[in-house]
């Protein structure tokens, strides 16, 4: 799992790709605006979350496991949801 925090990039730029990347989906996490870049079935995913006007952080998660129980996205998804959750309990 690697985690990347992005500043002076807003969430717009990871939205331009919609249409060129494959498995491309928006949606809502802890009240946030994420992407996921990668199927849920696939080796490699990405969730980016957009966390301030230009700030995104990004955890990517692949696989070489040919177990079907490891899915990339749904561990990705946790990863994200736990630096959203350190945040908060700075905050």
């Amino acid at each position: 799992m690697t985690l990347v925090i992005n500043v002076d990039q807003p969430l717009e730029l990871i939205l331009a790709a919609r249409g060129v990347v494959n498995q491309f989906e928006e949606f809502e996490l802890r009240g946030y605006r994420a992407v996921r870049e990668g199927g849920r079935d696939q080796s490699l995913c990405s969730v980016y979350v957009g966390i301030a006007e230009s700030q995104v952080f990004v955890v990517e998660m692949g696989t070489r496991s040919t177990d079907v129980t490891v899915r990339p996205c749904d561990v990705a998804q946790m990863g994200a949801e736990a630096v959203l959750d350190s945040l908060s309990s700075r905050s």
